[in-house]
């Protein structure tokens, strides 16, 4: 009989053993699906926000083309008018040319301002003229 009670003992230490072994390899197991599962929600989370932020700047670039051009176009044709009306008032009136000279000087200087000013705005003067000629006129 004790052979009985110590073979049960020993069948028994080894079902709990067995068992203990079985969760340990289902937790084993549960732990690297939960890794994988969060270098996949982490991957898709480094995608999403390359995609949002390549967006972001292609906006960007965008609305600061639109401003470089309107810059460019709108105001930079408004003072090519007025330096030509400035100049038309000064060979009408050629008495006043001396002290409308510092007002032409003035605004052919706030012209060459608005274009330095629209070209930095506009990524497209960058990549056609390269980033040393747009640093060395900086």
């Amino acid at each position: 009989m004790n052979t009985d009670i110590a073979f049960g003992v020993i069948i028994g230490f080894l079902f709990i053993c067995l068992i203990v072994l079985f969760c340990i390899v289902i937790i084993k197991l549960y732990i690297q699906k939960i890794k994988k599962y969060n270098a996949m929600i982490y991957e898709k989370e480094i995608t999403f926000q390359k995609t949002l932020n390549s967006a972001l700047i292609e906006s960007q670039e965008h609305l600061l083309n639109n401003i470089s051009q309107d810059l460019h176009d709108d105001a930079g044709q408004q003072l090519t008018v007025i330096n030509f009306q400035l100049e038309h008032f000064k060979l009408d009136w050629p008495d006043t040319a001396t002290d409308l000279n510092p007002v032409s000087e003035s605004l052919a200087h706030l012209a060459d301002t608005l274009r330095k000013v629209s070209h930095s705005l506009n990524h497209q003067w960058l990549s056609q003229n390269g980033l040393i000629k747009a640093i060395a006129q900086e």
